[in-house]
């Protein structure tokens, strides 16, 4: 399962102006969504399952601001990877969501 960051036009304009790396982002949201169906294309292709993480910018910045991270891809893949811990349903047990690297060892997911 791969959690997979989803920008509203918006929210990818507030992204790239508060990127510690806006070189590494695409220009326009138009180019970053057809980046996003590609790669979403591709791990579909390998068999992942993706969960489509909508990110709030405001909510990354204070993560990243919590954490004293710069907000750059390393930050933006570790808050989406924490978004879908915290926040996906787990139907393998009865705690409701997967909460914790220790859970999904545990449960296997």
């Amino acid at each position: 399962m791969v959690g997979v960051a989803w920008y509203s036009p918006s929210q990818w304009k507030r992204l790239r102006e508060v990127s510690a790396d806006p070189d590494q982002l695409e220009q326009t949201h138009r180019e970053w969504v057809a980046t996003y169906e590609r790669a979403t294309r591709e791990l579909a292709a390998q068999g992942l399952t993706m969960v489509k993480v909508p990110v709030e910018v405001s909510e990354l910045e204070k993560w990243c601001r919590e954490r004293n991270l710069a907000i750059d891809g390393g930050a933006r893949a570790q808050y989406v990877l924490e978004t879908v811990l915290t926040e996906l349903p787990c139907t393998e047990c009865d705690r409701g969501t997967v909460k914790s690297q220790l859970h999904l060892k545990h449960y296997g997911h």
